[in-house]
């Protein structure tokens, strides 16, 4: 069975970083939704002959939707999340980021994985994100505002299902990582390959 951890927070937050470190420790696989999409969309400027003629016109397609700055439907996303999956044979445990956001999101990737499914929610002040992204504090409370009230219902459901960790990594990667790996080998027995 394949676990997934996803991780949440707002843009400027060390989600990367963390995810890292967590993947370097326990010997997961860290994937960027928003890097697995962007993936696809070269794919459909040029793909592989050796794929089904299906799957090229898929990444086709989804090179189009980016092209025309639309978004991509879920079921497509999760097809691709799903495919980069099940093609790593090296790992058993997956840290997503940028997926899902929505409760209909997660509700797709439960019934295409059928698997513990953990949230990771980074918690910065904005004043740590102005100084990481070089921004105005104001711009950055707007955006993270913006983010929060997104992701909100989801977070309310991962804190019910008790699948859901809140963690603040300004001073320490490591601490916090380390934190991090204690509760998902806690809550979902996800040990390392």
């Amino acid at each position: 069975m394949k676990n997934i951890i996803c991780i949440y927070g707002p843009t400027g937050s060390p989600k990367v970083e963390l995810s890292q470190y967590i993947c370097k420790k326990k010997n997961f696989c860290y994937i960027s939704v928003g890097n697995l999409k962007v993936e696809a969309a070269g794919l459909g400027i040029n793909p592989p002959t050796d794929l089904d003629i299906e799957i090229q016109y898929l990444y086709r397609d989804i090179s189009l939707i980016l092209t025309n700055k639309q978004d991509i439907p879920d079921e497509i996303v999760v097809w691709l999340i799903k495919r980069r999956i099940l093609e790593d044979k090296n790992h058993q445990t997956f840290i997503l980021d940028g997926f899902p956001l929505t409760i209909e999101q997660d509700d797709l990737l439960e019934e295409k994985f059928q698997c513990c499914n953990i949230s990771i929610d980074i918690q910065t002040q904005n004043n740590y994100l102005a100084q990481r992204l070089k921004s105005s504090p104001e711009i950055v409370e707007k955006s993270s505002n913006l983010y929060k009230s997104k992701i909100q219902q989801l977070m309310n459901r991962y804190k019910l299902s008790n699948r859901y960790l809140s963690v603040n990594v300004r001073d320490s990667i490591e601490d916090e990582g380390n934190f991090c790996i204690e509760y998902i080998s806690d809550i979902s027995n996800v040990n390392a390959e």
